[in-house]
Parts: structure tokens; C-alpha cells; sequence
């Protein structure tokens, strides 16, 4: 998810050159109706997975730039509880190929908080590993308060600014860029919002290039997000697609 907010950013400072007009109806209520709080008092549990494929670049015979030989592959899933005084969540992330982290050999990571049996704290373990198994371990952080439990799954709703982890929860997002992006934004029948922004940059460009799309609930909760693009510093295609589910009290 930390991948996703930097695509945000990006995408969010790439429409600022746009000019502003007034938001219409019914966008400009839908949007103005999303409400932190308001997830918070209805999600009971959520699933996510995403997924991103790296490729090298080919340049096809009109110039433009398409997918060549898969170089790796980044996988994260993501489960949470937020009923009452029983908070709960598992990220579990694995790295292939180039999308090892840079000046790591890091191949896994999963961080689980589960409610002891016996008792009113929680425990967190956080699992890694490595190319070399040698490296790998297993570090346990337990006595963790309520609070401290809500906080650290709510985190994986609304993200962490200080970590530049994003979450699921995109309302505050959309309503930023909706000055100057509305409208590529559209509500359907189902009361999902699509945002779909052009591309940014052009598949010929030697900068990076970016299309992404956004899928979010009533709630500005996502439900799907796709990305493809290229990096001129890495010269890697890359696509991913992160689907969400729900269940609601």
C-alpha cells in the first residue's frame, strides 16, 4: 500500500495544472457525503490483495512502449477485524525478481495482531524473510493495549501520513483532486464512483508514465484500483491491480 500512495501523489500533484470549475450535482454531494467517521462506525472487517507485475520495456513498431519479459512480481494481502474489543489484522507481503526492494534481500513480510486468549492485551508478530533463510526472523511484541490495537488496524483503513502507507479509504483523496479532476470522475447506477484519469505522460515519453483507475463505494471505500505505467529510472513497465471487500455491521 505504500506503493499506492506514492501513485496518488503523483497522480493528485500531475492535475493541479488543470483549471478548476464549480463540482456539479449529484458528484458534488456524493463526494461531500464521504466521511472518515462514518467508515469507521460501519466497517465490521475488510479484505484486500493486490498485486503488481514488473516487465521490461519493448518498443513496438509504432513507438510506443508495451510489456516485454516478466523481471518480477509484488503481492500484499491484507485481512482486518474492527469488531468491538476484538481487533485483528494480518499484511502479508512477498517480493520476486526486481521487485525485491533495492539494498535488500528481503523476500517476505507478514505482521499479524491477534487478542490474547486469556486476558485484555493483544500481540503483535512480525514475520520476515530472506534470499539467505539465515537472515530470517520472528520478533513478538505483546501486552498491547485497546487503543493502541484500534489504532494500529485503523491504520489499514485510513493510512498513516507519517509512514506514507495509504489506505483503503479514498474519500479524502478524491475530494482533493475533484477541483481540477471531477470530471473524470462518474457515479453508476450501483453508487460506485469511477475515477479515471487520462494517462499522464505519453508511452513514448523517457519520464514516467502513469494510467490509472479508481473504483470506490458510497463510503469512498475502494473496491478496485488498476495501474499501468513505466519507469524511466528502473526502464520497467509495470501493472497492478488491488481489488477490497467489505462486510458491515
Amino acid at each position: 500500500m505504500q506503493r499506492r500512495f506514492f501513485i496518488l501523489a503523483l497522480t493528485a500533484v500531475s492535475l493541479l495544472s488543470s483549471c478548476s470549475s464549480p463540482i456539479p450535482e449529484p458528484l458534488n454531494s456524493f463526494l461531500l457525503s464521504f466521511s472518515s467517521s462514518k467508515v469507521s462506525g460501519r466497517v465490521k472487517s475488510a479484505s484486500y490483495t493486490y498485486e503488481e507485475r514488473m516487465y521490461t520495456k519493448v518498443v513496438a513498431a509504432d513507438g510506443t512502449f508495451v510489456n516485454g519479459e516478466q523481471v518480477g512480481v509484488y503481492t500484499q494481502k491484507i485481512s482486518l477485524d474492527l469488531t468491538e474489543d476484538q481487533y485483528s489484522y494480518l499484511n502479508e507481503q512477498t517480493w520476486e525478481g526486481e521487485t525485491i526492494p533495492e539494498g535488500s534481500d528481503q523476500i517476505f513480510d507478514s505482521r499479524t495482531l491477534t487478542k490474547d486468549k486469556d486476558g485484555d492485551k493483544w500481540t503483535e508478530v512480525t514475520v520476515r524473510k530472506y534470499t539467505d533463510a539465515s537472515q530470517d526472523t520472528s520478533e513478538t511484541k505483546d501486552g498491547i493495549l485497546a487503543g493502541d490495537a484500534l489504532s494500529a488496524t485503523q491504520i489499514y483503513l485510513f493510512g498513516n501520513t507519517q509512514t506514507n502507507l495509504g489506505g483503503l479509504y479514498y474519500g479524502d483523496f478524491l475530494r482533493s483532486v475533484s477541483k481540477y479532476g471531477w470530471s473524470y470522475m462518474t457515479i453508476g447506477s450501483d453508487d460506485h464512483l469511477v475515477y479515471d484519469p487520462p494517462a499522464q505522460g505519453v508511452s513514448t515519453d523517457t519520464q514516467t508514465y502513469l494510467d490509472l483507475k479508481i473504483e470506490v463505494n458510497d463510503l469512498g471505500l475502494l473496491l478496485e484500483r488498476t495501474m499501468s505505467g513505466y519507469d524511466a529510472e528502473k526502464d520497467r513497465m509495470a501493472e497492478s491491480q488491488g481489488q477490497a471487500t467489505y462486510i458491515y455491521f
